[in-house]
């Protein structure tokens, strides 16, 4: 009995017709010659090659329709050999396990869309307005994926039916915010089409200047050639991204030494230092620096002294206390 048509039915090796019937198929394979123990085994049944043995093979193919389960999943056929009822078998009951998988092509939908900077705010990408790389998109059932360099992504063999996207705002910029404050999207998926769903970016920007009067600071020069380019970083924290990858800006720590030993406090005799004051610096790419120059200031901020020059830093520089500004 078979829950799906089948052809190629072949008994004893020879093609026979294919069943009749809907749900459950029944094979016609006439009479079945009495049981004559050839081999004397004395077991009962039939063997290969006796009266009464009799092979029935047939192919099962699976339609689209897959009868009335459409659900993917793994569904058993069986078949038996039946006399005058269904209760009167005459054979073991041969099965064998048969998964119905959907087609990603036909049967299953494609989510698409970017994650853009929508500068005007009016939720659609215009010119000017780049993707934004590495935001995390999420999708109902878990599975999340990442934007590429140019604010894109895709889900691809999604389910029919209405799914339900939201975008991670930690993976975002800090202080940013989605333009007309949606946080999700429900698409409806349709078997073999395309889903398309985009998120409009807005977030804070500002030019920072390094080096202000009166403000301690690095100075990094880079030139790179990669389009689009997107930097978001840091001050505070030194740090910064180019396209979602991170640079390594180069750090420089300092120590003050009067005499041989490090010191925080200088010793004065009257107005003079009692001993010329050293700068032990460390930058920890040397070849990245071009220029430089180190201050010495009062505690209300007044240039005393100053110090500069091209290229790597020396790594010990001398001042003598004398009150020389630049």
């Amino acid at each position: 009995m078979s829950r799906w048509p089948c052809t190629c039915a072949r008994l004893n090796g020879a093609v026979i017709g294919d069943p009749t019937g809907n749900r459950t198929l029944s094979f016609d394979i006439g009479t079945v010659p009495a049981l004559v123990d050839g081999n004397g085994n004395g077991n009962g049944e039939a063997d290969v090659g006796e009266p009464g043995y009799i092979s029935l093979t047939y192919q099962l193919i699976v339609g689209a329709g897959a009868g009335a389960t459409p659900t993917p999943g793994d569904y058993r056929n069986k078949v038996t050999a039946v006399d005058v009822c269904d209760q009167c078998r005459l054979s073991n009951t041969a099965q064998v396990d048969v998964e119905v998988v959907l087609d990603p092509l036909f049967d299953l939908g494609t989510i698409i869309g970017k994650v853009f900077d929508d500068k005007n705010a009016n939720n659609v990408q215009d010119d000017g307005e780049g993707g934004l790389a590495g935001a995390m998109v999420v999708l109902d059932d878990g599975s999340y994926v990442l934007t590429d360099a140019y604010g894109r992504y895709h889900f691809p063999a999604v389910f029919a039916g209405q799914r339900l996207l939201k975008i991670n705002l930690d993976s975002l910029p800090a202080g940013s915010g989605i333009t007309g404050g949606r946080l999700t999207r429900v698409l409806t998926i349709t078997p073999g089409l395309l889903a398309k769903a985009s998120f409009g970016v807005s977030y804070e920007q500002r030019i920072e200047c390094l080096g202000r009067a009166g403000e301690s600071a690095s100075l990094l020069t880079r030139q790179l050639s990669d389009a689009p380019l997107a930097l978001m970083g840091s001050l505070p924290q030194q740090s910064l991204l180019v396209n979602g990858s991170r640079v390594t800006l180069p750090r420089v720590d300092a120590v003050l030494r009067q005499g041989e030993a490090d010191t925080e406090v200088l010793n004065f005799n009257n107005a003079d230092l009692v001993e010329a004051v050293h700068f032990a610096i460390e930058v920890s790419d040397a070849a990245a620096v071009a220029q430089w120059q180190v201050q010495v200031m009062r505690a209300e901020g007044e240039v005393l002294r100053s110090l500069s020059g091209e290229g790597a830093l020396p790594n010990n520089l001398a001042w003598d206390g004398l009150e020389v500004r630049c």
